[in-house]
């Protein structure tokens, strides 16, 4: 099991998923390192969940209940817990008896980091802002919860380095919400993505005092001599731009993406709503007699108008959530998605484009015309929700 692991990880990597990288070479190591009844705790927390399942039911499978009894000893997340006491749970039932403790067995911890881990929010609104988290623990420094709170054109919002453990530092990070206390997904990234935000971030930010406290954190964890990336967003090295370029059809299933976690509450804001609505209600009350089909049309211009007009007022914060969320889906390993995000991303560098999301964004702020903009019956009169 642990072996087909390695296996997949090797071949997700050679497909262009740099950022499992770090995680098959904790898993090979502590693959090694089982031969000599040693175990990692710094290798073990960069393991993904596939990976941390897969050694847990190899090492129940060769029944080596003192390296399962001192993981379980571990400042462990939440699923990695649970995959765990459900294995232990098994060999119980087995009758197999599990020491509380053992001698036999050194836990090798890193004199550097014992737990580290990357998260952030998919960018959920149309002002492009994000939470970023990090954490790590070590003997020397102890736990450190670093939240950022990042915007694409003022840079950071906030940030806090916070004393706490690793539980409540997840439990945080799972309960992230943004405007209006909308509640976002979390996702799990890379160090160097973390870097490659609070950098994007720090090169935008005004507020002297945010800058010092986040190059006082990074500096117990980046490498020395490791400066800035590239300022070219890393969705563009993870896929390919010129194939999604040529490929017209991501650029017609633009709006597939309205329904997902990462899109489901973009909207053009309050002012731009209901500016529009202003402009439906004086369509449907037009002295003109319009038929059925000329109001849906004098609709549709309204609707794109305005669309149109909240794209140009917010242009670079849409394209940089684009990205990310590209980059976020890609990292899901859902690459379909992810291909359409950035080939709307890279449509917005024609100025006269439109892509079709925009304007069923705007639609979607309409409950009624978004029913019955498919066969209007009659005249419509509309109120924004």
């Amino acid at each position: 099991m642990l072996s087909e692991r390695i296996d997949s990880l090797s071949k997700e990597l050679e497909a262009g998923a740099s950022e499992l990288k770090s995680e098959l070479e904790a898993l090979k190591t502590v693959a090694a390192e089982m031969e000599n009844k040693r175990v990692s705790a710094e290798n073990i927390a960069q393991l993904g969940g596939k990976s941390f399942e897969s050694l847990v039911k190899e090492l129940g499978d060769k029944k080596e209940i003192e390296l399962l009894s001192q993981i379980a000893g571990l400042d462990l997340g939440k699923e990695h817990r649970k995959l765990l006491k459900k294995n232990l749970h098994r060999l119980k039932s087995q009758g197999i008896h599990i020491p509380e403790k053992t001698e036999s067995v050194m836990v090798t911890f890193s004199s550097k980091m014992a737990s580290e881990w990357a998260m952030a929010t998919p960018v959920v609104l149309m002002n492009g802002q994000q939470l970023v988290y990090y954490f790590f623990m070590s003997a020397t420094l102890g736990s450190n919860f670093l939240i950022s709170h990042t915007d694409p054109e003022l840079g950071m919002l906030d940030f806090k380095n916070l004393r706490l453990g690793e539980s409540p530092s997840r439990r945080i990070a799972e309960r992230s919400a943004l405007s209006r206390e909308i509640p976002v997904p979390v996702v799990a990234i890379g160090k160097q993505h973390f870097f490659w935000l609070l950098d994007s971030a720090k090169d935008k930010t005004s507020n002297s005092k945010l800058k010092l406290e986040m190059d006082a954190a990074l500096s117990k964890i980046r490498p020395s001599g490791q400066g800035p990336e590239s300022p070219e967003h890393p969705v563009l090295k993870l896929l390919d731009p010129e194939k999604i370029r040529s490929n017209p059809g991501l650029g017609y299933q633009s709006d597939t993406l309205l329904e997902h976690a990462f899109f489901k509450h973009w909207d053009f804001g309050d002012e731009a709503v209901k500016a529009c609505s202003t402009e439906l209600d004086q369509a449907s009350h037009s002295p003109l007699q319009l038929s059925e089909q000329q109001l849906l049309e004098r609709m549709e211009s309204v609707f794109e108008k305005h669309a149109r007009s909240g794209l140009e007022k917010n242009r670079a914060c849409i394209r940089s959530g684009l990205l990310e969320n590209g980059y976020l889906l890609a990292l899901g390993k859902e690459s379909e998605l992810a291909e359409i995000a950035v080939r709307v991303a890279l449509d917005l560098e024609q100025k006269d484009l439109l892509p079709d999301l925009f304007k069923k964004i705007m639609i979607r702020s309409f409950p009624e015309a978004w029913k019955k903009m498919g066969a209007p019956s009659g005249p419509l009169i509309i109120s924004a929700r």
